[in-house]
């Protein structure tokens, strides 16, 4: 038997669609979209191609906060500081930071398997991640680093 892929927004759509609403509901004040997603006609396959926008968003986001805390470590610092030794511990802490997120959000992918709409769980978990994390890149870089 012939197995055909489907492109994964419409396989996310299929998903989705079988999932309590609850699963992905937007009420709350923490929302992890921040309202990002509450536009569109609200159904799954709008609500899988948000999330994943954003995702991007969120990643393109951190790649600046890293470049542009690269961007000043790459200079002297004042004295007694160790600027180049900082850039390489940033770059272990990053990359720890990713190895923890993806396991972290495996998680619930793996414990509903392959082929569940809490699939996109996983997503929403590196969404919350990403804005986390974001968050103390943007305040080290101003509070430690330019200020």
């Amino acid at each position: 038997m012939k197995t055909v892929k489907l492109p994964i927004l419409f396989a996310l759509a299929m998903l989705t669609s079988l999932a309590p609403q609850s699963a992905f509901a937007q009420d709350s004040e923490d929302d992890a979209y921040g309202g990002h997603c509450s536009g569109g006609d609200g159904s799954s396959l709008s609500q899988a191609y948000c999330m994943g926008e954003y995702s991007d968003a969120l990643m393109a986001a951190q790649d600046r906060l890293l470049a542009q805390i690269h961007e000043v470590l790459k200079g002297k610092g004042p004295d007694a500081t160790d600027y180049a030794a900082a850039a390489r511990y940033l770059d272990e802490a990053q990359k720890h930071w990713q190895e923890f997120v993806t396991a972290d959000c495996a998680v619930k992918e793996n414990v509903f398997g392959a082929g569940s709409a809490f699939v996109l769980d996983s997503l929403d978990c590196k969404i919350k991640h990403y804005r986390e994390r974001n968050e103390e890149l943007e305040q080290f870089r101003k509070n430690d680093i330019d200020g």
